[in-house]
Parts: structure tokens; sequence; C-alpha cells
């Protein structure tokens, strides 16, 4: 089916269960998380032209035009020959140095992803990780209407050391559509082609903690000195959270 299950999970050890259990074997998957689970699945450039062009008639032209701006700024900033680059390598240029754009980052890995849930102010209470199904985007290349302009985007470029850490690609959204009511839409599959699965705030320092164990943290995801600092501050900050746990354990009410 391609209509999205949506799951629930209030602890950290059952939405371990929950991922493994789900997606070891079927491994056609990509992943993605989001700090709130309000918030649709959307490019930083549709709600940026949502914000600034509220009554935007025209949204293909100000999409041409943003990206006419990008290009005439990076000239001699990068090694990007801009004679021949693709709009696809000039948006995944501009999505690592913070530009609005119709991609959205997602990753190989469903802890990777489910790592950058937890950071972004969550106003519901509960953070979620999105499953897509990669395999069905590519049997929808081609067929008429948003559905067929989903894309997957694998930049092969070596500027980008992060990227490659995080097991990143992006996915190519049509700008002022959200990919979970584009997949309501789409034709039924065979496989669930959609899970979101979402889990409580309360619970984000336990997660964190265990996917440190996995050796999925700042250092590791951002293998420069950024990385480094935010590991160094990551560590700083659960120290109390673990001290806690240690505790608990001590007094038999753990392990």
């Amino acid at each position: 089916m391609a209509v999205f299950e949506p799951e629930q999970r209030e602890h950290w050890h059952d939405l371990h269960l929950l991922i493994d259990d789900y997606f070891t074997h079927y491994n056609g998957y990509i992943f993605r998380g989001q700090a709130d689970t309000s918030w649709p699945l959307e490019s930083s450039l549709t709600r940026a032209i949502r914000r600034s062009c509220p009554d935007e008639a025209n949204i293909e032209l100000t999409v041409r035009w943003h990206l006419a701006a990008f290009k005439e700024n990076i000239r001699g900033r990068c090694s990007v020959d801009l004679h021949t680059a693709t709009d696809e390598t000039l948006w995944a240029l501009g999505q690592h140095f913070g530009l609005y754009t119709p991609l959205l980052d997602w990753s190989a890995s469903p802890y990777v992803a489910l790592f950058f849930s937890l950071f972004g102010e969550c106003t519901s209470g509960r953070r979620c990780l999105w499953a897509l199904l990669e395999s069905d985007v590519f049997d929808w290349a081609g067929q008429s209407g948003d559905i067929g302009k989903l894309k997957v985007v694998r930049p092969m470029s070596h500027d980008n050391p992060r990227l490659v850490n995080q097991r990143g690609l992006f996915l190519d959204v049509p700008v002022g559509r959200a990919v979970d009511a584009i997949v309501k839409d789409a034709p039924e599959s065979e496989s669930v082609t959609l899970y979101k699965i979402d889990y409580p705030d309360a619970i984000r320092n336990d997660i964190l903690a265990a996917l440190n164990n996995m050796n999925i943290n700042y250092a590791s995801l951002f293998p420069d000195l950024v990385g480094s600092s935010l590991h160094a501050n990551f560590q700083l900050e659960i120290e109390s959270h673990l001290e806690e746990g240690r505790i608990r354990g001590f007094k038999g009410d753990e392990f």
C-alpha cells in the first residue's frame, strides 16, 4: 500500500525493537528524522516561499530566480564548473551550505536519521522517524503529476565528507507539496511506501545515550572541528542523565 502507517512507541527499548524488526531485512528504505511529529515532509524552499510570497502566482518562476541568484553569488567561491553544473548539483551544493532548496535530507541508516530527529524545537512533545521505500519512488518516475516528480538524489561530489559519514542522500520534492501528501495520492504498492514512527521527546536523552554507544554522535557524523566541539558539548550535557541511570542501577531499579 502507498499510504503510510503511523506507529507510536513510548520507550527507547520498544522503539529500538520496532526499527530492527521492520528494517533489518527490508533494507530498501531510506530514513528521515524530524524534531516534531506535526511537521509535514516539505522542503525548506517550500516553507520559505510560503512565508515570503504567500500570494505567489508563479512558483516555478520564483524557484528559477532563486537558483539563478545562488549561482551568481557563488562565482569564484567554489570548485564547481558553473557552465556545466546541473540544477541537481547546484541544489545539493546549496543544501550543504544553508540554501533554501527543494531537497530533503535523508539517510540510508534509520539510526542516523533518528539522531537528527533529536535536535530542534519539539512543541508537540513528540518527535518522529519517517521511512520511505526507495524503489517505489523509482517506479513512479515519469508518471503524471507530482508523484512523478519525486526523485532520489545521490550526489557523487567529493566535497561533502559529512554526507558520506551520515550515509546521506536527498529527496527532490515539488515545491509547494509535502511528501506525505503526495504519497497518499500514489498508486497502490505491494509494500508500505511510507512509515511514520513517533515517540515522546521525554525519551530523547535515553536515545542519545544509546546511539552514542553505537558510535552515532556528532563526532562520527560531522568529521570536522564543528563535530568535535558539538560532541564535547554533548558529553558534558548528557553526564547528569547518565549519572541518574547509574544511581537507579545501584538501587536495583534497572538492569
